[in-house]
């Protein structure tokens, strides 16, 4: 029996001393696999590290194109490294490659999406490559997490004042942010004060326009809107005879200004002066034709000059005119229903083009090339327009 359990205890130290063996090897096995990858992960760093540093060096230099191949060999070694696609982002933001931009920050959204403004930068390469449907997509996106970024407000404020039928109460809201994180930019006070003025709101109106005086005190566009502001005041007829001072000034500042002409037009009629509002008029609508309101004035300016047949004649043109606004409305209309169907982007372009009204024309054809590419006249009218050009009205893309 003692024989017994001596062998009995030889056994378990033997298989005590085979799992001690057998443990020992697996901690050897995974100190080598974790040893394995720390130098993996430390050679990968340290690469992407040196591809850094020269890019850093590069762009010292002001050498570019030497930093973007840096960085796209940090990428061969860490494909998905968030902040090699973010420098690379930046660089093509930078130096207008607008479409390489917009790649490396839609890489960003799927793989790195907390990281900061990534919606607003790749909303700014969109709006650079003429598709403001999406650029005001994704700058609305970084609003909800940053409602004080800037470069989203700027693309938002800028779309919506190009589209039909947007919120305006909304719109001014963004356009007072933008306004006030910008107060030395005339470009964000102008849109703000023109704001304000189309919804009469000239209590507000008044200290912007002061504003942007001591910002610029030749500003031509402050004081039209601030003839109309005095156009509005209680105090009549000082508010008139004031009014066709501003005016004047503006016209001084910059001769081609049908704004200015329309309200000196308008201030003579305060008082009681027809036969100098049908020149202002006239001028005016030579300046900005199509535009309803100034022919409506300039209708009833000639009727109380005497010239009635003149008159009748401007009422008929406002009658056209008249009809086309209801078809504009009703295109803006289809064109939220059915955003997927290209007529009603591209007829409601076209009548903006005929209009005139060429940032509006930009935005609803630039949408319907998007849904017609095949269309190559569509797309050369579009590249006009997006260049500053103002193509030929007309219906021949229509197809």
């Amino acid at each position: 029996m003692q024989n017994n359990a001596n062998l009995v205890q030889i056994g378990s130290s033997v298989r005590n001393h085979r799992v001690r063996l057998l443990l020992a090897s697996v901690l050897v096995v995974v100190a080598a696999v974790f040893v394995a990858r720390a130098y993996s992960q430390w050679s990968t760093q340290s690469a992407v590290q040196h591809h850094l540093n020269g890019a850093y060096h590069d762009i010292a230099i002001g050498n570019g194109p030497a930093a973007e191949k840096q960085w796209k060999a940090a990428l061969d070694v860490a494909p998905s490294d968030p902040a090699v696609h973010d420098l690379l982002g930046e660089y093509y933001l930078d130096t207008h490659q607008w479409q390489k931009g917009a790649d490396q920050f839609r890489i960003l959204q799927k793989t790195a999406p907390n990281r900061p403004h990534i919606d607003c930068r790749l909303a700014a390469c969109l709006f650079r490559l003429g598709d403001q449907k999406d650029a005001f997509l994704q700058a609305q996106a970084e609003l909800k997490r940053d409602k004080m970024c800037v470069t989203a407000l700027g693309i938002v404020t800028t779309v919506m004042t190009r589209q039909s039928g947007v919120n305006q109460d909304q719109l001014l809201v963004y356009l007072k942010r933008f306004a006030n994180l910008q107060p030395n930019d005339l470009l964000a006070q102008h849109m703000y004060a023109e704001a304000l003025a189309n919804r009469y709101f000239y209590s507000e109106l008044r200290p912007e326009l002061t504003h942007i005086l001591t910002i610029d005190p030749e500003d031509a566009e402050a004081y039209n809107l601030k003839g109309y502001t005095d156009l509005a005041s209680e105090l009549q007829p000082t508010g008139a005879n004031s009014a066709i001072q501003d005016f004047k000034t503006s016209i001084r500042l910059a001769p081609v200004n049908g704004g200015a002409y329309f309200g000196l037009g308008r201030a003579y009629l305060h008082l009681n002066q027809p036969r100098p509002a049908v020149i202002a008029l006239t001028t005016a609508s030579h300046l900005i034709p199509h535009q309803i309101r100034i022919l409506q004035t300039l209708s009833r300016a000639y009727l109380l000059s005497g010239a009635s047949a003149k008159a009748e004649t401007v009422r008929s043109e406002v009658t056209v005119l008249e009809r086309a606004a209801g078809d504009e409305r009703t295109l803006a209309v289809k064109c939220s229903i059915y955003p997927a169907v290209v007529k009603y982007p591209r007829e409601l372009g076209t009548l903006y083009l005929n209009m005139g009204e060429y940032n509006k024309a930009s935005y609803y054809l630039s949408i319907a090339s998007k849904l017609q590419p095949q269309n190559k006249l569509l797309r050369s009218v579009v590249a006009k327009l997006h260049k500053g050009m103002r193509p030929i009205a007309g219906n021949s893309f229509m197809q």
